[in-house]
C-alpha cells in the first residue's frame, strides 16, 4: 500500500476548514490491513482530518473495487471515487474523476502534485519484504531508486508493525452489520479478527504525520528512525538504507519515545470498531479543489 498527501496535520486546520488531501493505492486482494486501512481513512475523512480523494486498486481482482466501495460506503463516503482494473479486459477506468493526465511522464506528474509519498514497503535499514520485492519488482525499483530528491516519501517497514495486532475488538466494539469487522472475521478465521497492522499504521501515520492523535492522549506515535540518507533497492527486491548526508528528504519510521505497539493497537482497534451511524462529512468536506498536491 502506498499513498500521496499534503501537509502534515496542524491544529489550526480544523478550525479553518483546511483538510488534508490524500489519495490511497492498495493492492487490497491478499490480506485484509487494506481494508483496516480503507476504515482507518474513512473514520479520519469524516471527523474533517483528511480529504480522501479517491482510492486507486492495483490488483486485478473483480472484486476489488468492489470491496473498497463497500468500505467508503458504510462509513457515508460512496461518492469516493475509486479506480481499478477491468477484470475482464484488464483496462484501467475510473468511474469520476476532476482531471487525467495522460501526456505527462511520471516525474512530471509527481513534481507537479505529489506533496509526499508514503510507502508501505521494505525492511529497515535493510532487507526484503513482499510489497517491493514480490511483485512488479521493475516499477518499484524505478519509483524507490528515481524519486526527485524535493519530494518526501516516508517508507513504513514490515518491522514497524507486524507486532503491532489491531482489530481484536471488533467482535466485542464494532456494529454488527460492519464490513470492517466481517471482512476481519473472514480473513482470519476461527472466531477471531486480530491481525498485523501494516497498512493500518501506515495509514495513521500518513495522516496525522509526526504530530499526535486528535484528542492529545497520548502524543506523537511515531517518529523518524534517521536523519539523513535514502532508500535504495536492488534488482533482487530487496532495499537498502544508504547513508547519504545530503540526502534529507526520505525517511522510515519507528514508534515514539514512550509508545509501544499495544498504544498504536488500541489506537488502531478504536478507529476500526468506530460506527458511523448519523454521522456524515460535513459541507467543507466535499471535494471542490481541483489542483492541490497531494
Amino acid at each position: 500500500m502506498s499513498y500521496a498527501r499534503t501537509r502534515r496535520f496542524q491544529a489550526q486546520s480544523l478550525q479553518e476548514g483546511h483538510r488534508k488531501p490524500i489519495l490511497i493505492d492498495t493492492d487490497i486482494l491478499s490480506d485484509v490491513d487494506d481494508i483496516g486501512s480503507l476504515a482507518i481513512a474513512n473514520v479520519l475523512h469524516n471527523r474533517g482530518l483528511v480529504d480522501l480523494r479517491g482510492v486507486v486498486v492495483n490488483t486485478n481482482s473483480e472484486y476489488g473495487a468492489l470491496a473498497a466501495s463497500a468500505a467508503n460506503t458504510y462509513y457515508g463516503n460512496g461518492d469516493i471515487p475509486i479506480a481499478a482494473l477491468r477484470p475482464l479486459t484488464q483496462e484501467t477506468f475510473v468511474d469520476t474523476w476532476n482531471f487525467l493526465y495522460t501526456a505527462r511522464s511520471w516525474l512530471e506528474l509527481i513534481l507537479s502534485k505529489v506533496k509526499e509519498l508514503v510507502v508501505m514497503g521494505g525492511k529497515y535499514p535493510e532487507g526484503w519484504e513482499f510489497n517491493l520485492g514480490g511483485g512488479d519488482v521493475a516499477s518499484a525499483l524505478q519509483v524507490v531508486n528515481e524519486w526527485p530528491r524535493d519530494i518526501p516519501v516516508t517508507y513504513s517497514g514490515f518491522e514497524l508493525s507486524k507486532d503491532i495486532f489491531s482489530g481484536t475488538r471488533l467482535m466485542e466494539d464494532a456494529p454488527s452489520d460492519s464490513p470492517i469487522l466481517a471482512a476481519y472475521e473472514w480473513y482470519v478465521g476461527r472466531c477471531k479478527t486480530a491481525r498485523e497492522s501494516w497498512d493500518p499504521v501506515t495509514t495513521l501515520y500518513g495522516i496525522l504525520g509526526l504530530h499526535g492523535v486528535p484528542e492529545g492522549d497520548p502524543g506523537p506515535l511515531f517518529d523518524y528512525a534517521n536523519d539523513v540518507g535514502y532508500n535504495r533497492m536492488l534488482e533482487t527486491g530487496s532495499n537498502e538504507w544508504v547513508h547519504d548526508s545530503a540526502v534529507r528528504n526520505q525517511h522510515w519510521l519507528k514508534l515514539a519515545d514512550g509508545i509501544t505497539n499495544e498504544t498504536v493497537a488500541a489506537w488502531l482497534d478504536r478507529l476500526l470498531a468506530h460506527d458511523p451511524v448519523g454521522e456524515r462529512c460535513p459541507n467543507h468536506c466535499l471535494h471542490t479543489q481541483k489542483d492541490t498536491k497531494y
